[in-house]
Parts: C-alpha cells; sequence; structure tokens
C-alpha cells in the first residue's frame, strides 16, 4: 500500500538528557547512572543563582558596606482600639431555625420566648464529667433547637485544653469535652442573667469593629 506523500519533511529528533556529572549529555538514563559511577557517586555542585535586585548595584565584596533592611510595615484591619463594654440588647429568640439559646441562674424564669425550650443545668458535677451532657447538646445544636442553660458555676471563659499525649496513644475518638461543652453553651446564646441588661458576645464583637447599635424601631443586621 502507498502512503501519500507528506506536505513537510519529517526529520528524527534524538532525545538527549542534560548530564549534571560530565556537563554533557546522554540519550538513556543507564548512561546518566554510568557517568554517576564514573565520578565516583560524587554529588554535582550546582551553580547558586542569585535573582538580581534591581534597586540597588553591589559593590566589591571588600568595600561593599552593610546593607540596612528596610522594616515591613504591616497595617491591622477592623481590629479595634480597645475592646468596648459589652453591649445591653433586647432580649428576643428570633427565628426559631436559628436555635438561639439562652443563659440564665439558677431557679430564673426565662423569657416566654424561650418557654418551650429544653433546660439544661450545668453544674460542677456536668463539668467534671461533660461526656453526657456534650452529648445532647450536640444533637441539639444540629436540628438547631434552642436550650436555655441554667449556670450554676463559673463558665465564661474557655478552658483552652491542652493534651500532651500522643495522638496514637489517645486515639480517633478523642475530644476535648470541656472546650466543646464551653463551645456549645456560649457560641449561639444570649447571657439573660441580669435580665435588665442582657448581653449577646455577636453584638460585642460587632461593636468592637466600628458597628453602632441601632434603635428599638430601627432596623439592623443583628
Amino acid at each position: 500500500m502507498k502512503l501519500p506523500g507528506l506536505a513537510h519533511p519529517v526529520a528524527r529528533v534524538t532525545r538527549v538528557i542534560s548530564c549534571v556529572y560530565c556537563g554533557g549529555a546522554h540519550q538513556r538514563p543507564a548512561e546518566i547512572r554510568q557517568c554517576w559511577a564514573d565520578h565516583d557517586g560524587a554529588e554535582p555542585e550546582l551553580p547558586i543563582e542569585v535573582p538580581p535586585d534591581h534597586g540597588w548595584s553591589p559593590a566589591p565584596a571588600a568595600t561593599q558596606p552593610s546593607r540596612a533592611v528596610r522594616p515591613r510595615r504591616v497595617e491591622s484591619v477592623l481590629v479595634p482600639d480597645r475592646v468596648p463594654d459589652r453591649m445591653a440588647v433586647k432580649l428576643g429568640r428570633g427565628p426559631i431555625e436559628l436555635g438561639r439559646n439562652l443563659v440564665v441562674l439558677p431557679g430564673q424564669s426565662p423569657p416566654s420566648d424561650w418557654g418551650d425550650a429544653d433546660r439544661e443545668a450545668i453544674t460542677a458535677a456536668t463539668l467534671a464529667d461533660p461526656a453526657d451532657t456534650v452529648a445532647r447538646l450536640r444533637t441539639a445544636a444540629h436540628a438547631a433547637q434552642g436550650c436555655v442553660f441554667e449556670l450554676a458555676v463559673e463558665f465564661e471563659q474557655s478552658p483552652d485544653s491542652v493534651e500532651a499525649g500522643h495522638q496514637h496513644d489517645l486515639g480517633p475518638g478523642f475530644s476535648f469535652l470541656l472546650d466543646e461543652l464551653h463551645h456549645l453553651i456560649w457560641s449561639n446564646s444570649i447571657d439573660a442573667r441580669h435580665t435588665h441588661a442582657a448581653r449577646w458576645s455577636v453584638v460585642d464583637d460587632a461593636v468592637g469593629i466600628g458597628a453602632t447599635i441601632c434603635s428599638v424601631d430601627t432596623p439592623g443586621d443583628i
């Protein structure tokens, strides 16, 4: 069978591999290995390329003065000069779908908005063994079911727990339960332990970066 003619001539291109041991080129990897063996397996001395700095011209090494390094200016954004006092907010549960919680004192009655919410007592025994409480609150949080937390102990500050053990010893089921309990209680909760000055950390953070508190009849973002 006669093949059709080609419109362009065809030339054979031989692939070569640059060799850092002899400075030449080889056609096969085996030749590279042989060249390495011929040079007693010595590591090649590769040139170090320093990118030019177009802002200055280097002087001879003997007379080159030390070059001062100008510190880089870093500007922070959305960081207030001071942390404002905690802001009082109007008590309101908001849309049920948000699963907003409420923190109260022992025996304190919650506002009517949370009248049908489950009540969870947080005591010293809870902090000593939080596993069961964390499991219940996880379920409630995943279902966006707001709860009323009756806080009988000091638990405003995050525990920031640290575990020095090795991960392979702790196992995949390990969890910082006390830290998770703190998150579940406070991350989506209004602090109503003082009903005349209820507080919400989200509002505190917003005011801290420049937000303005609206009047009662003015719509806002939070």
